[in-house]
């Protein structure tokens, strides 16, 4: 949250300590409440995988607005029961988590 220790909370805006939260590629959406003497609360709503998305040994977790938000590690539950689509184009090679896949590519 980069929130330094012993920050006034009485000046704390909410907002950019929520966009920095929000920047995290597996959060959809955060709130912030600064609550007098000391305390800040966070709910943090994550980003739910639709399918992995394969670009060569590669596999990209992706939710339904087409953002790779992780990399599925193999092995584990959640890439094994996700459908899964290959992408060997070229360009492929570039994506990395944080990027949106273009809506048509998602259809």
């Amino acid at each position: 949250m980069a929130v330094v220790s012993g920050t006034n909370l009485f000046a704390l805006a909410a907002a950019p300590v929520e966009a920095r939260v929000e920047a995290l590629p597996g959060v959809a959406a955060a709130t912030v409440i600064v609550s007098l003497p000391d305390t800040i609360v966070v709910r943090i709503e994550e980003r739910a995988a639709i399918l992995a998305w394969s670009v060569g040994e590669r596999r990209f977790l992706v939710d339904r607005a087409g953002v790779l938000f992780a990399v599925a590690e193999p092995g584990t539950l959640t890439a094994a029961a996700l459908p899964v689509i290959g992408d060997s184009r070229p360009a492929a090679e570039y994506l990395g988590v944080g990027d949106v896949l273009d809506p048509i590519d998602l259809d």
